[in-house]
């Protein structure tokens, strides 16, 4: 199990779990070039309340790669209160898996939009800046640009050519 980004999504056991993922959603498709990208958007927005109620049924065991999943194929979410439950799954975005040190909010290194998140330095400072661009993002007031998707690119591009 290797990572090559501080992205939570930039390592192979997040990206194990995104391929079963889109295996779960789609398990009569024998060849994944014949979904589209807007297609598990379409799909992943139709169950996102089931998806996020169950994640390991859909062989996500953790759980802050969902909304991760959420923002990397630029979904956004309408119901507030299902949005806000997927925000919540951002927690320390996995940086118990990078071994990140997690900082308390009020220290200086806690990552922020005046610190511009660390430089995005380790997966928490990526989990901070999603955490706080989220509400943002689902009512649509910033385009996903706003937030770097490193993490899912090589999945994008292996599996959508995109």
């Amino acid at each position: 199990m290797g990572y090559w980004s501080q992205h939570p999504l930039g390592g192979d056991d997040p990206q194990d779990q995104i391929a079963n993922f889109i295996g779960v959603l789609f398990p009569d498709i024998d060849d994944v070039d014949e979904l589209t990208l807007n297609t598990v958007q379409k799909f992943i927005l139709e169950k996102i309340g089931e998806i996020s109620e169950k994640p390991m049924a859909f062989n996500i065991y953790d759980e802050y790669i969902l909304p991760f999943l959420i923002a990397e194929f630029k979904i956004q979410i309408k119901d507030k209160g299902l949005s806000e439950k997927i925000k919540e799954m951002i927690e320390d975005a996995g940086s118990y898996k990078f071994g990140d040190e997690v900082p308390q909010n009020g220290d200086d290194d806690f990552p922020s939009k005046e610190n511009n998140w660390n430089e995005l330095s380790s997966s928490f400072d990526y989990g901070r800046k999603l955490y706080d661009l989220w509400d943002q993002l689902m009512n649509g007031s910033i385009s996903f640009e706003q937030y770097p998707s490193e993490g899912i690119d090589s999945f994008n591009e292996e599996f959508f050519g995109e």
